[in-house]
């Protein structure tokens, strides 16, 4: 995933997203672990706060978090328990473990 100004600008292969990159451009290497949008507030009325937000998709903004597994493919017991790994808001990141 490529992000310019907090905007998802690109999504594709490392290859793909590579080519994108710049001299002065950040890259991180999730190790394996998994993107998930951030959370949004569910029933927002501000007007394209729902639209800008909660996918992973060019021209949405880049929130997100990256945990150490996919909850999906851990027992529902065990998901309190995968460690998270960087917070990601409007493409800049505000935590890393």
């Amino acid at each position: 995933m490529a992000a310019t100004s907090g905007i998802i600008t690109a999504i594709g292969s490392d290859g793909e997203v590579r080519r994108l990159a710049g001299p002065k451009t950040e890259t991180v290497d999730l190790k394996g672990a998994v993107m998930f949008p951030g959370f949004m507030e569910a029933h927002s009325h501000l007007p394209m706060f729902g639209y800008l937000n909660g996918t992973i998709e060019s021209g949405k903004r880049a929130d997100f978090t990256i945990m150490a597994a996919d909850p999906r493919d851990v027992e529902p017991d065990d998901v309190p328990d995968i460690p998270f790994v960087m917070t990601v808001v409007g493409g800049e990141i505000v935590w890393s473990s």
